[in-house]
């Protein structure tokens, strides 16, 4: 499973070159990045912003009155 980045940040290798990670970068779990700041990513599946179908069905409510009829409010 893959790693994103929940936001961006740079990190210092050991060479002394920064490396910018930017946010929604996607990583394998092993990658070093990963491993040296894990909580700078979640799951790819834990994307709180991903786009679900609904749960269930639920009743729809009709949106205009036939002529006549009132509602209760």
């Amino acid at each position: 499973m893959g790693k994103r980045a929940v936001q961006s940040f740079a990190y210092s290798l050991s060479e002394g070159i920064n490396q910018v990670v930017s946010e929604d970068d996607e990583y394998a779990d092993d990658h070093p990045f990963v491993k040296a700041q894990p909580d700078m990513f979640r799951d790819v599946n834990d994307n709180p912003n991903q786009i679900k179908a609904p749960a269930k069905k639920g009743k729809v409510e009709q949106a205009t009155a036939a002529p006549g009829e009132a509602r209760n409010v």
